[in-house]
């Protein structure tokens, strides 16, 4: 006991040196925080959630890419068909190839195709056969004039998948905050350990202190053999409940160091005001803050945005299908090859077509479902305004109620030092017993402990404060 007493004493000692503290790295919540959501996995993979929502908008680009078809053909046609084409046929034989592009033109609604084709026709006929060439190019335009006039439907798609953005990147920072709240209280924790290390290692200090004056006294017949006992039994138990703490705090650094890569971790110090207080608004400034930022009231605001924009893609298509056709070609049709590509033969063709189901009942149900829904949803936010109003009240009250408990614990602490002094007096004079001093001094000890473990709880209250502000995550407004 006595070796390692002495050791943890000079330990203590040399702490207490200013060349040996400043070798010592201290950290900061903000440095450890920096570090843990920078290396930690999770908090890596919900930021990528945020990209891969917006890959999966930007294929949606993808209708409005150019698409083609292209094709090759052959087709024979016997002498019943042929002579359908040719009264004199006896057969036919086609070969050629097709090929066109299509587009479709989100800002009208519209879809707009190019043709070309070239053909080559062999009609086999009793007496002689007739072969020619066919050349053609033509361009086709379908615009609707109620139905997806604008583009509405063909956007739609495009344009829910931005809620999703939205949705994804406000869920991102929620589980951000959550994973630095965890990081944040983990921290908390290393200080509240390295705190009660300091304060246990001032009191078996005061213990060994303790043991030598009485030792001394026994030498000088001053005391009886019992005291000398009880000092040493204090003393046991100051160390051992500093190793014990000491354990817990190897433990804790082994678990932060994980989390944050930060092999310093193991030789380093925290750096945290532990009994500062903080300034924090009253209830109503904080109310009214609180629903203006809240994510978690912006996400049922984008998800009722969301259902609005499908309610409206739901009253375009109850709207009738009229769709205006337009087309117009130029062919060329020769026995030779060279001169059918003379191509200055005009066709043109414009027709309006209307559709529209009888009753479209199906439509009108999803409009009602999706009415209903967004009801819901406006009463489930309502509700969620509630629950952050009780939320932040209770934590509010917690926090200014730790106030008064910490202003009561200095207060302890001062008084049971002063009981200290004086039963130490008291002793040195004679006129007291060692079991007073020692019960004095683990008094004063124990109230400094519940001022740390208090102090931890009030700064994890705040913490559970800035988290419900939306206030923990820098660059809230960022992905």
């Amino acid at each position: 006991m006595k070796k390692t007493g002495l050791v943890v004493s000079l330990f203590s000692v040399l702490l207490s040196l200013p060349g040996f503290s400043e070798d010592i790295p201290r950290i900061t919540l903000e440095a450890y925080l920096e570090e843990a959501v920078k290396n930690h996995p999770s908090f890596v993979s919900s930021k990528l959630s945020v990209d891969i929502e917006k890959k999966r908008a930007e294929s949606f680009l993808g209708e409005q890419d150019w698409s083609y078809a292209v094709g090759p053909y052959y087709s024979y046609l016997g002498e019943s068909s042929a002579s359908e084409l040719d009264s004199l046929a006896e057969a036919v034989h086609l070969l050629g190839a097709e090929g066109g592009l299509n587009k479709t033109i989100w800002p009208t609604g519209g879809r707009v195709g190019f043709l070309l084709s070239s053909a080559y026709s062999n009609i086999e006929r009793t007496y002689d056969d007739y072969k020619y060439y066919r050349q053609k190019v033509g361009v086709t335009y379908t615009q609707p004039l109620l139905q997806n006039f604008g583009g509405r439907l063909s956007r739609f798609a495009y344009e829910q998948s931005g809620y999703q953005v939205d949705s994804a990147r406000l869920s991102s920072l929620e589980n951000r905050e959550g994973f630095i709240l965890d990081f944040a209280e983990l921290f908390l924790s290393w200080v509240g350990l390295a705190e009660k290390i300091r304060i246990s290692g001032e009191g078996y200090d005061l213990a060994r202190e303790q043991l030598d004056q009485v030792r001394e006294r026994y030498r000088s017949n001053m005391t009886e053999r019992v005291d000398q006992l009880r000092a040493e039994d204090a003393a046991f138990i100051s160390e051992q409940n500093l190793l014990v703490l000491e354990s817990r705090l190897k433990a804790k650094q082994a678990e932060l160091a994980v989390f944050t890569g930060m092999e310093e971790i193991y030789r380093a110090e925290p750096e945290f005001e532990l009994y500062s207080l903080q300034e924090l608004p009253e209830i109503q400034p904080a109310l009214s803050g609180l629903k203006q930022r809240s994510r978690a009231l912006e996400a049922m605001d984008i998800y009722i945005d969301q259902l609005q924009h499908r309610r409206r893609s739901l009253l375009e298509r109850k709207k009738p299908q009229l769709n205006l056709n337009l087309s117009a070609s130029l062919s060329e049709v020769d026995e030779e090859l060279a001169e059918s590509f003379k191509i200055n033969k005009p066709d043109g063709f414009v027709a309006i077509e209307l559709s529209a189901p009888l009753g479209n009942r199906s439509v009108k149900a999803e409009l009602e479902k999706v009415d209903l829904e967004i009801e819901q949803l406006q009463k489930d936010k309502e509700g969620l305004e509630i629950s952050l109003e009780a939320d932040l009240r209770s934590i509010m009250i917690q926090i200014r109620e730790m106030e008064k408990v910490l202003a009561l614990n200095r207060r302890r602490i001062e008084s049971a030092k002063e009981k200290r002094e004086e039963e130490l007096k008291l002793y040195n004079q004679g006129r007291g017993e060692l079991t007073f001093v020692l019960q004095s001094r683990e008094s004063e000890e124990s109230a400094k402990m519940i001022y740390a473990e208090n102090s931890c709880l009030y700064h994890l209250y705040v913490l559970q404060y800035r988290a419900l502000m939306d206030e923990l995550l820098p660059g809230q407004s960022g992905s």
